[in-house]
């Protein structure tokens, strides 16, 4: 896994979504949770993101942004140290684009959120092809990577359960 992990963010160094990638696989978030993570929750200096809200697509196809599903899905999640980096390097990146007003992490390029489909067709597949990893691999398979990851390391189940918004144990 760790093989793989290293070959994807390598492969992603130049893409416009490597603090997505770095994050989704440092922190095991869901998309949604990604799609909608406003900088007023992320503590740089702390290394912390208070995960609230989750990127939501309205019966008009609106994307929006609301409140998770359950309770156990809000939560805090510590950043690791290469996950701070990219955040940074990520709003020096939308800094430069004229993006800086974007409350979002991960805006799209006019500064709303991104779309799933924009982000699997333009972005993770592309990607997935350039470090000869199958295209197989889904976006949500970069969550149990980081699950595996933690697991591997020696981490409680419990814990990853907690880091992953699960309300049970039995679920991760």
């Amino acid at each position: 896994v760790q093989d793989d992990i290293t070959r994807f963010l390598d492969a992603a160094k130049s893409d416009r979504l490597h603090a997505l990638y770095v994050v989704a696989l440092t922190t095991g978030l869901r998309q949604g949770e990604m799609y909608a993570l406003q900088w007023d929750s992320v503590d740089l200096i702390d290394g912390t993101a208070a995960i609230e809200r989750t990127s939501k697509s309205g019966h008009d196809g609106k994307l929006t942004t609301g409140k998770p599903k359950t309770a156990s899905s809000i939560r805090s999640v510590e950043l690791p140290d290469i996950a701070v980096a990219a955040l940074r390097a990520q709003r020096a990146r939308l800094k430069a684009e004229g993006l800086e007003d974007s409350p979002l992490c991960f805006p799209d390029a006019r500064g709303g959120i991104l779309s799933r489909q924009n982000v699997q067709q333009r972005s993770y597949k592309p990607l997935l092809r350039k470090c000869g990893l199958s295209e197989g691999i889904r976006f949500h398979d970069l969550r149990h990577s980081a699950a595996t990851l933690w697991l591997e390391n020696g981490a409680a189940l419990k814990d990853v359960s907690a880091m992953l918004g699960h309300s049970k144990s039995s679920t991760t």
